[in-house]
């Protein structure tokens, strides 16, 4: 039988981008400004994301000092199972930057909006930033407990225009979509990946969705940019809707 990876879902991880139009300034400061205040005190651990040079000059390689690009935070269970985890970085040789929240312990989409908003907003009084874009990524997985080839007419819609049999047929199959919608002045850009994926090898089913979106200008952070996210999360759950038995969405609480 298909096993959700959870009781309640089959979500595994779930992250949220923030692409920043401009690279953050002295992060180390925005980090150490954090804990002197006391803010962010539920991630357990903190850290530095580093970048090392290496440069040839004279047929010589010169390693230069470790760059201070961005800053990872961490919260654990009392297991030391990782819980939720926030990074902030540049990316390098763009000038612009990227914020990230990912949960391993995924409960409900509100629970989720209502802590990525949270920390997000307490970034945000410690430094102001210009949004460019966002993404919101969902990996779901199932694993088939038996030794027998994994049915794939009993988890997926066959019928569905978004598989075909040459997916369906394969002993381990892979399908990956990418679109994108036209790019038009004063209108946002939405781009989608679907990556569907069985292997009978390790008796696994996994969905892994991202949706972005550019805005058609950068802005301030603000709860209109945090709407978004609720549109992104409404096309993962039509894709799951579209590929999946009705018997899989009802065990996995898809409404």
């Amino acid at each position: 039988m298909f096993v959700p990876i959870s009781t309640q879902h089959s979500i595994s991880r779930v992250t949220a981008n923030l692409f920043l139009a401009q690279n953050i300034i002295k992060p180390k400061d925005i980090l150490d400004k954090l804990t002197a205040e006391n803010k962010l005190k539920s991630y357990q651990r903190k850290g530095f994301a580093l970048n090392k040079r290496i440069n040839l000059t004279n047929n010589h390689l010169q390693v230069m000092n470790d760059e201070v690009i961005g800053f990872l935070l961490e919260e654990f269970d009392s297991s030391g199972k990782s819980l939720n985890s926030l990074k902030i970085e540049n990316i390098d040789d763009q000038s612009k930057a990227r914020i990230s929240f990912e949960t391993k312990f995924y409960t409900r989409w509100v629970d989720f909006n209502d802590r990525f908003e949270n920390d997000i907003n307490v970034l945000n009084q410690t430094f102001s930033f210009y949004v460019e874009a966002i993404s919101l990524n969902y990996i779901d997985e199932f694993n088939w407990n038996s030794p027998s080839k994994i049915p794939i007419e009993e988890i997926f819609n066959t019928e569905s225009d978004l598989l075909n049999s040459n997916f369906t047929d394969s002993h381990n199959g892979t399908l990956v979509v990418i679109s994108q919608s036209e790019p038009k002045n004063g209108t946002k850009v939405y781009e989608e990946k679907k990556e569907i994926l069985f292997n009978n090898d390790l008796k696994k089913v996994i969905i892994n969705h991202t949706v972005g979106i550019k805005l058609e200008d950068y802005k301030l952070w603000n709860n209109d940019i945090l709407s978004l996210f609720q549109d992104a999360h409404n096309k993962n759950k039509d894709l799951l809707k579209k590929i999946l038995k009705d018997s899989i969405k009802e065990q996995i609480h898809l409404t």
